[in-house]
């Protein structure tokens, strides 16, 4: 058992003093606010009820269970089946799962996924109850190096499950609902909806939903609740505002397929619409045609006014750099059209929102947003708040447009808005799905890999993945063990960097031996950046011999060599890839830019893809920048690349996902390689996301 302890991963030690101290000791002290709060305005017998052992212990282990699922992409604890009790005792427990063995049991339950929870074997769970009720718990906890205060918590935790188990332990479902009924800081979801619809103020902390046909009962922290409701009642209200349709068939291009027509069709008749699509299937040129035509519609109908005027357009999207995109891919197809249309800047919803410090909207339900058309890119990363922000600040009669990837990673904040509204069958008719993509025909081997992927009811999808990938010679799988590259596997990644090292050596020479114009130097460096772009590594995270961390430094070391540096402490040199973390709006840089570091005499400066000035390198903070060779999938999100190689390391298996390796996979235009050990890919491609989220039980 000694030995366990010290084998523990720093992993799994810098997880429980997160945990400890973003969850327990927030969520103790919210605890604390919120009884002292609520209790001013609860009777005498309430406060009695309140003050009961059973009804604390209760709330305290719900609030601080739906603080962890909010961490875990959740909005909401699902509760069902004969299994309900372990379900919510794991929970409360979670935080052990790092450091325990389970001694009684074949299997020990995995460290917190995103799907887990669907996968959880009853057994398994029951072990690990039992274990932690265990006094082995405690000589385990004595014996690791966890400091005094996340012990205290740990063993705090364990008392408070301990106690929830024992009021649980003669309860059923429907009587555990029927005893939250009674406790003043518990709320009925149907209760809530009446008084907010009545316009009573309700601020219980948690709400639960019972539904008795399939014996389930739903738990939300109220904030959730409310964005969750909000999202809902917006969309009813956007789309009750019928919007004027206009005679637009005659301006549309007669290169549209027929879905994208239709997706115009919808989006021109109603105010509210959702066009979804993978990589290449025209999203953007769709929604640019429609915007187009609307305008000409307009210039028609109303002569006197100047076609920049009719409609106001707002572009957005969660990132900086998918608002750029967007912007550039719409002004590029109006520019190709002739029309005499100049959009507004794209900004970050945060952006358009005017949401500060303060994390307050400036624009909301009574200061709504002022334009006609609203356009958001990428919506697959809006979390339930941030959408909630955005639909209250639309005001009735304007058009609100989502365009996204299902398929693609959900939000990092909680909540999979787009996915839960796109299987909403109320919105069916706001609803078009494009299919046809131009980047990936049916000989793409890429195209066919992406498909394979999202695929339900193979028999055996890893070996139909490694099959194809065997017959398809754009596609590769280079099995790993120990989760270490190989020295011919290394080899062959420094190979596809070859022309960037080569290219980047040469425009030293060039800069050095020549004295270039601005103009010149923008050109060359933008050829640099196509041949940087021709190959990317993508990894499922930071950490690890498979993260970027470790391959950037190994590139650069090997990047300095190639121009023959020293192998300096330095942190810039020439050529130099680098990706912007942090929003820059003086230099309208945004997170997951990428640009180029170039050494011009004794200076360096960074070219950014389709910029027209260089920045200096000292106008940026080195802290919100890192370097590129290699970068998360996550950040990839919204990028193109020829080639790219993907990375699995089962070591991060919390990460792996089916919308991780799809998306690494959409991002090649021609070539993917993976390494990856079997175990890790076969995981990836068979853990779909499920995001445990209220949204649809919200109508």
């Amino acid at each position: 058992m000694q030995n366990t302890i010290k084998n523990l991963t720093s992993q799994h030690t810098h997880q429980l003093n997160n945990w400890a101290h973003s969850v327990s000791d927030y969520m103790i002290e919210r605890r604390n606010q919120t009884k002292h709060a609520y209790c001013k305005n609860v009777s005498n017998q309430d406060i009695a009820e309140l003050n009961s052992s059973n009804a604390e212990a209760v709330f305290q282990a719900l609030l601080i269970a739906l603080g962890q699922q909010l961490e875990a992409g959740h909005t909401v604890i699902e509760l069902q089946d004969s299994d309900w009790k372990n379900q919510i005792l794991v929970k409360v427990l979670q935080p052990w799962q790092g450091i325990v063995v389970l001694a009684n049991a074949d299997t020990v339950v995995s460290e917190s996924h995103q799907s887990s929870e669907s996968h959880q074997n009853e057994v398994d769970a029951q072990a690990f109850i039992n274990f932690c009720f265990n006094n082995q718990t405690d000589m385990l906890l004595a014996a690791s190096d966890i400091d005094k205060n996340n012990k205290k918590l740990l063993t705090q935790r364990k008392q408070l499950a301990r106690q929830l188990a024992s009021i649980i332990e003669n309860f059923n479902l429907l009587q555990f609902a029927n005893f939250l009924t009674n406790q003043a800081l518990f709320s009925q979801s149907q209760t809530l909806k009446a008084k907010a619809n009545q316009d009573l103020a309700c601020n219980t902390p948690i709400i639960f939903d019972y539904n008795q046909s399939n014996n389930k009962l739903v738990f939300w922290l109220h904030r959730s609740w409310f964005a969750e409701r909000s999202i809902i009642k917006n969309i009813e209200r956007i789309n009750n505002q019928m919007p004027q349709k206009l005679p637009i068939n005659d301006y549309l291009a007669n290169t549209l397929n027929d879905g994208q027509k239709q997706a115009i069709a919808m989006a021109n008749k109603h105010a509210f619409s959702i066009i979804t699509g993978g990589p290449g299937t025209g999203k953007t040129y769709t929604v640019a045609q429609l915007v187009m035509a609307l305008h000409q519609a307009h210039s028609k109908k109303n002569k006197e006014k100047s076609p920049k005027q009719l409609l106001s357009l707002a572009l957005s999207a969660p990132t900086g750099k998918a608002a750029q995109r967007m912007q550039e891919s719409l002004q590029a197809a109006i520019s190709e059209s002739g029309l005499d249309m100049q959009l507004k800047d794209a900004k970050t919803i945060h952006r358009l929102l005017g949401i500060g410090v303060t994390g307050k909207p400036r624009y909301h339900a009574n200061n709504p947003l002022s334009e006609d058309i609203i356009i958001i890119d990428e919506a697959s990363m809006l979390g339930v708040e941030l959408a909630s922000y955005l639909l209250d600040a639309v005001k009735s009669g304007a058009r609100l447009i989502l365009l996204g990837d299902a398929y693609q990673l959900a939000a990092v904040d909680a909540g999979a808005v787009l996915a839960d509204l796109c299987q909403l069958t109320k919105l069916h008719n706001n609803h078009q799905v494009l299919d046809e993509s131009k980047r990936f025909n049916d000989t793409s081997g890429v195209g066919k890999l992406a498909k394979q992927i999202n695929e339900d009811g193979l028999s055996n999808k890893f070996n139909e993945l490694l099959h194809l990938c065997d017959v398809e010679d754009k596609l590769a799988f280079y099995p790993l063990t120990n989760n270490r590259l190989t020295d011919k596997n290394i080899n062959f990644i420094e190979q596809q960097y070859h022309s960037y090292f080569e290219q980047s050596k040469i425009l030293k020479d060039e800069i050095n031996d020549n004295n270039l114009t601005d103009e010149q130097l923008i050109q060359r460096a933008g050829v640099l950046f196509d041949t940087f772009n021709q190959f990317r590594i993508l990894t499922a995270g930071h950490q690890g011999n498979l993260g970027d961390d470790e391959l950037n430094a190994r590139l650069e070391n090997t990047h300095k060599k190639r121009l023959k540096l020293p192998l300096s402490s330095s942190n810039w040199y020439h050529a130099r890839p680098i990706i912007i973390k942090k929003n820059n709006y003086h230099q309208s840089l945004y997170n997951g830019d990428i640009g180029l570091c170039l050494q011009i005499g004794n200076e360096f400066k960074l070219y950014f893809e389709h910029k027209s000035a260089m920045v200096p390198v000292n106008m940026l903070n080195e802290s919100d920048l890192s370097t590129a060779y290699a970068m998360t999938i996550h950040k990839s999100q919204g990028s193109e690349f020829d080639h790219v190689a993907i990375m699995l390391d089962k070591a991060g298996e919390r990460l792996l996902s089916q919308e991780l390796i799809y998306t690494a996979v959409t991002r090649a235009k021609q070539n993917v390689s993976i390494f990856s050990s079997e175990q890790a890919l076969q995981f990836a491609i068979t853990t779909p996301t499920i995001r445990q989220t209220g949204l649809a039980l919200q109508f």
